[in-house]
């Protein structure tokens, strides 16, 4: 297998070309003064909450993560409904799931709480991996629900979206696979407390209104995982910001100067105008380059992600899904 590096250059989530140009200055940690200035304009900005959907405070550490979430559930009024998930396969990687799922082992909800949405149900109407929105009520009416499941008494939340659209949520499945094996399984509802996260946690995800504290920052590329899980600056709240903790690993500092002596062709070849988007069904083979004596990139591969929708799902999602990726490695940017 020839060793291939590509570097993937078209942004998906975020739309505003100025956003974008700062978050690529902090990928790589060098902020100039006009991207310091935007950033310092963010701290103590208002974001709208008229769908009363509020901002999700991303933290460092997991225990500010869990007392925010605590405190603010308190405050709703009505009982809690919890959901505890049904986890199977053998120790190692049943501990391995739980630490690095997002979906948590015990679920509580109330009606009126603030959610986040942890799996894509339909990119189309935007209900995906950040979605956030308001549990508006609980069901357990089968005609309702739409699915056979064997959960027949559970209380199934019905989540208000921020796209106004009203959803019944039910279990899904996260899963370890090795070598086409499952190790471990985690059954749960997709959806866990949104008034806060962690940064390592809201990794992967989209999130329309965020609310940021970096002072606390304490690794490399933390605060660009953090500011790019935004989708929109008006989204971005800042509660501080400081440069010094815009920090990119020396590592991939030089991985990014010796990529760009090395792939210097690849500038040649623009992005497509529209995006590209994969499924079971199609893989869309990315345009090829026009390399000059240069090693050709190797073929695109397929790689089974971690996570798929139960057959007991109401939303229409393959069981498992193929992402193409080059053999080889990928430049870290998320």
């Amino acid at each position: 297998v020839v060793g291939a590096n590509i570097e993937l250059k078209q942004v998906i989530r975020q739309k505003n070309p100025e956003f974008v140009r700062v978050l690529n200055e902090i990928r790589v940690g060098k902020l100039t003064q006009s991207s310091i200035v935007l950033l310092e304009s963010r701290v103590g900005a208002n974001i709208a909450t008229e769908d009363g959907i509020v901002p999700t405070k991303l933290y460092p550490h997991r225990c500010d993560v869990t007392q925010e979430n605590k405190d603010s559930l308190a405050k709703e009024d009505g009982d809690i409904i919890s959901y505890t998930a049904t986890d199977t396969g053998d120790t190692y990687h049943v501990q391995q799931l739980d630490s690095h799922c997002q979906a948590p082992k015990v679920l509580e909800l109330k009606k009126g709480c603030q959610v986040m949405l942890l799996k894509n149900l339909d990119f189309k109407n935007s209900l995906v991996n950040g979605s956030r929105g308001i549990v508006v009520s609980f069901t357990t009416d089968p005609e309702q629900i739409g699915v056979h499941d064997p959960f027949a008494d559970v209380q199934y939340p019905v989540v208000r979206f921020s796209n106004g659209s009203d959803h019944i949520i039910v279990h899904d499945t996260w899963r370890i696979e090795l070598a086409g094996q499952i190790k471990a399984s985690r059954y749960q509802i997709p959806l866990t407390l949104a008034y806060a996260l962690s940064i390592h946690k809201s990794q992967g995800m989209s999130i329309e209104k965020v609310d940021l504290s970096l002072s606390k920052v304490f690794t490399y590329g933390q605060a660009y995982v953090a500011l790019s899980r935004a989708t929109s600056l008006e989204g971005l709240r800042l509660a501080n910001f400081s440069p010094q903790v815009v920090r990119a690993h020396p590592k991939v500092i030089q991985f990014y100067n010796s990529f760009k002596e090395t792939h210097s062709f690849y500038e040649e070849t623009p992005p497509p105008e529209e995006p590209s988007f994969w499924s079971d069904e199609e893989i869309v083979n990315a345009p090829e380059p026009t390399p000059k004596n240069q090693t050709q990139p190797a073929p695109l591969c397929t790689t089974k992600l971690s996570s798929f929708r139960s057959s007991e799902s109401r939303f229409s999602k393959p069981i498992s899904s193929r992402l193409p990726i080059a053999c080889g490695k990928l430049s870290p940017k998320q």
